[in-house]
């Protein structure tokens, strides 16, 4: 249940640690049109799998349906091509969500992501960039 807020407490020999914990409403994404992705734009680093969100209306594509994917560019490969919609990818009472992989080894390329179930089509655009090496300021660090 959303909206509780209580305090868990440790303790070992004479030393505690309390920590609140608050549970808050996790807001779900609702494909509109029955199959989106969310974002539907994406960076990402080239030489690392990347991850979209497909998500899905149960009630507009059936539990077992295949979803096609495709990349408008070769240079941005999606790990699987075709997938099912299964039980496990539902995460409230009639939307699901779908994690697609995607790799690209170049730098600076754009892709149109589409997804194609029982007449219906999503697109995501996907642009990869070089990672950024960030080095701390200092040698010590401080949570």
């Amino acid at each position: 249940r959303a909206n509780i807020i209580d305090e868990i407490t440790a303790v070992c020999g004479f030393r505690s640690a309390t920590a609140t914990v608050t549970v808050i409403k996790e807001e779900i994404f609702y494909p509109e049109n029955g199959l989106q992705f969310y974002p539907d734009y994406f960076q990402a680093i080239a030489k690392k799998v990347g991850k979209l969100n497909l998500y899905v209306d149960s009630e507009k594509i059936n539990l077992g349906s295949k979803i096609k994917l495709e990349s408008n560019n070769k240079s941005v490969r999606l790990l699987k091509k075709i997938l099912i919609f299964k039980k496990n990818h539902l995460i409230s009472g009639k939307t699901g969500k779908i994690k697609i992989f995607l790799k690209s080894n170049n730098i600076n390329q754009k892709a149109e992501i589409k997804a194609y179930a029982k007449g219906l089509t999503a697109t995501a655009t996907v642009i990869t960039r070089e990672a950024i090496d960030i080095s701390p300021s200092t040698k010590s660090g401080r949570f």
